[in-house]
């Protein structure tokens, strides 16, 4: 882990750098009783229609490519890196683009 993102991870609160680590590790993660926790989007984009953002925008503003965010659209793992600058583009905290779905 770089420390960048070390760094990233000690200024959210303990409930946002498990999140983090989560993220880090894997997008699936199996938990007990055989319950599987996704990473989900949906906020990201609701977010960038509330904003009026185009994906090509973000991309330029966050500097991500856009084979990153095709990675988000299909539930894929995504470097922990491209998060922090997505956040950082708009000015918005992990809980505010990503959320976990028990399924």
């Amino acid at each position: 882990m770089s420390i960048s993102v070390k760094r990233y991870i000690i200024r959210f609160s303990l409930k946002n750098a498990c999140i983090l680590r989560l993220l880090w590790y894997n997008l699936l993660i199996k938990v007990s009783g055989g319950i599987f926790v996704i990473a989900s989007y949906d906020k990201l984009w609701k977010l960038l229609i509330d904003r009026k953002m185009k994906k090509g925008e973000l991309c330029k503003l966050a500097n991500v490519s856009h084979s990153t965010l095709a990675k988000l659209r299909h539930g894929e793992n995504v470097n922990i890196e491209n998060l922090k600058n997505i956040c950082e583009a708009l000015d918005c905290k992990i809980e505010d683009i990503v959320e976990f779905v028990r399924e």
